[in-house]
């Protein structure tokens, strides 16, 4: 079984690697991304490779990206796996966005009015 550390890269892995090619500049990205978050704080850096290639081995399996999930899917806790849709944050943000874009819209249209008349 995966602890949270493994979960978290593989779905990094998989993320990368669904276009089917995966540049060096993404796992360079990876493993920065590992070197800096404070979840990955008690991972040991040295065994990225590792991580990294019992990754490909298994997704490379019959099933395997099924599999994968699996064992994401059961490595992380609920918080780590859970993304809501819409958080009070983000409707708070979608609405002054839209007020901001209302706002600018009026003041070029002022804008264009005064200078055409």
């Amino acid at each position: 079984m995966l602890d949270q550390h493994r979960a978290l890269i593989y779905t990094m892995i998989i993320v990368s690697a669904a276009d089917s090619d995966m540049p060096d500049a993404e796992l360079t990205i990876i493993g920065d991304i590992v070197g800096h978050l404070p979840v990955f704080r008690d991972f040991d850096r040295r065994e990225l490779p590792r991580v990294l290639n019992d990754c490909t081995d298994l997704i490379g399996r019959e099933d395997g990206l099924e599999q994968t999930l699996k064992a994401i899917k059961a490595a992380l806790p609920t918080k780590l796996r859970e993304t809501p849709t819409r958080s009070p944050a983000t409707s708070s943000l979608s609405t002054a966005t839209r007020r901001r874009r209302s706002c600018g819209s009026s003041s070029l249209s002022a804008t264009a009015s005064t200078s055409t008349g």
